[in-house]
Parts: structure tokens; C-alpha cells; sequence
């Protein structure tokens, strides 16, 4: 997809502007707030704090982010809940904006994985940057999508079958994300922001950022426990961070995190 001008904050801001003025989010999507809030006491922690701030940068055909998401960040908000963790998940990875070959006037997005994962990430920018920007709305969906989508480079995009059928899967509305995917409007303006939302000193994905700093991944209990971590440096107390209230003695970790760097092949940390 082609642009006259590398995206830049105003023009985000632009963007944002538009989809909420020009393109509500329906009526029946709405419940999801309710929802949210009246699940929010299935999590309520013995004594509350801040919650932390979480973003996570991804994209869709890395094996490194699935091992993530599905080991990792799922299970933690699964135990925590939004009361705990203040999660943001920004589907855009390693993408970046070059320029076009026909016109060195415009840029064009290459994604690190081929067309294919462009296109995965405006279906998962559609839902959880619009449609559902709640993470028990899309953390299934993103959790279903790396169970069914091939984690491999490809310029064939993928049959959308597989996002439909995920969407019925995670009880979100298809003909929404399918609408929201197929404007080209609305899908360059989440691109631009997902694009303005990522971190650009990020050196891989799956990058994640607690409270603003990064914090490297060495296994699969590392995320929960920085998230605990940082949520009793607050103040707060949960059960499911009874296990790192006192220090422990550090453990090489037996297997490390596949990731996908910004420049180059999958490696490992």
C-alpha cells in the first residue's frame, strides 16, 4: 500500500481523527465495555495498585511472537486480568516504510514476513486497535490466528476463511473486521498508527515493554514475573504473584525465546 509522505505523528493524529469521526464503532460493540467492567472482579487483587503498563510489539507470522502470546502473555492476563496489567498489543512488528520503486516520491509498507503478514496485521490492527480495543476481546482472537496461520514468509496472501473462522471462535462480528480490512482508507490509518505506536529503537519481536522499559523474555515465566514485579513495587498484592514477593535465585533457563529481529533471520535471545 502506497503513501505520498512517511508517516508522521500529526498525520497518525490525522488518521485517528478520521476513523472516530467517519467510522464509529457500532452499538453492538459496546457490550465489550460491559463486559470488561463486569469481569473485572474475577481478578481483584488482595490489595490494588496502579495497574502496570504493558505494550508488546508483534506480527503475525513470527513463531518467536506465538511462542509469546500463547506461553506467555495469554496465560499472565488470564491469572491478572486488566486490574493488574494496563495491556496494549500493537500488531505491526518489523514492517517498515520504504520507498516505492515506480515513485520515489511515495513510501510503500514491506512487512518482514512478505504481503501475507501485512495483511494478517491490518486484520489484527482492525480488532484490536478499533474494533475490540479491549485485550480479553482480542488476545483470543490473536491467540487463535497463530494456532491457524502458517508461521513462514509468503507474498501469497492467506485464505480468509481462517480469519472468519477465528473471529466466530473469539464471539467477535466478521462482517466488521471484514469491512474495517477491506477499506483501504480505514486500514492505512490503523497501519499509521499501529506504525506511530511502535517503538522504533526495538531491535526484534515478540518487544515488550514494562512501564516504558524493555524487558527482555528468558522463559516462559519471565513476563509474569516482571509484570508481578513491578505491580508489588506499586503497592499491589495478588495471589498470583505470591511466588515472586521474595527474590529468587536465578536459573539459566533451559530453552529461550525464538524471536524475529528487525533486520535478519529468526534467532534466539
Amino acid at each position: 500500500m502506497s503513501n505520498s509522505n512517511m508517516p508522521t505523528m500529526r498525520a497518525t493524529f490525522n488518521a485517528f481523527l478520521f476513523i472516530t469521526a467517519f467510522f464509529p464503532i457500532q452499538d453492538t460493540l459496546v457490550s465489550a465495555d460491559n463486559m470488561l467492567r463486569k469481569n473485572q472482579d474475577e481478578h481483584v487483587p488482595v490489595h490494588a495498585a496502579a495497574p502496570v503498563k504493558v505494550k508488546v510489539l508483534d506480527e503475525a507470522l513470527c513463531s518467536g511472537c506465538k511462542e509469546f502470546v500463547q506461553k506467555s502473555l495469554a496465560p499472565a492476563y488470564e491469572l491478572l486480568g486488566a486490574t493488574v496489567i494496563e495491556l496494549q498489543v500493537i500488531p505491526f512488528g518489523n514492517a517498515r516504510y520504504v520507498a516505492s520503486e515506480d515513485d520515489p516520491n511515495e513510501t510503500v509498507l514491506v512487512c518482514q514476513h512478505g504481503e501475507a503478514e501485512c495483511d494478517a496485521n491490518s486484520f489484527e490492527q482492525c480488532v484490536s486497535l478499533y474494533l475490540y480495543p479491549y485485550p480479553q476481546r482480542y488476545l483470543p482472537y490473536i491467540h487463535c490466528l497463530y494456532n491457524e496461520l502458517p508461521m513462514a514468509y509468503s507474498d501469497e496472501l492467506i485464505d480468509r476463511s481462517i480469519y472468519a473462522s477465528c473471529a466466530k471462535k473469539s464471539a467477535l462480528d466478521w462482517n466488521s473486521i471484514a469491512a474495517c480490512h477491506d477499506d483501504p482508507t480505514r486500514a492505512t490509518a490503523l497501519q499509521q498508527i499501529a506504525y506511530a505506536l511502535t517503538s522504533k529503537d526495538h531491535q526484534y519481536v515478540p518487544w515488550v515493554e514494562i512501564e516504558g522499559a524493555h524487558v527482555e523474555m528468558e522463559s516462559d515465566d519471565s513476563f509474569l514475573e516482571a509484570v508481578c514485579a513491578a505491580y508489588i513495587k506499586k503497592g499491589g498484592v495478588h495471589p498470583a504473584c505470591a511466588q515472586f514477593s521474595t527474590p529468587r535465585t536465578a536459573v539459566e533457563p533451559t530453552e529461550k525465546f525464538s524471536i524475529c529481529r528487525a533486520e535478519g533471520e529468526e534467532s534466539q535471545l
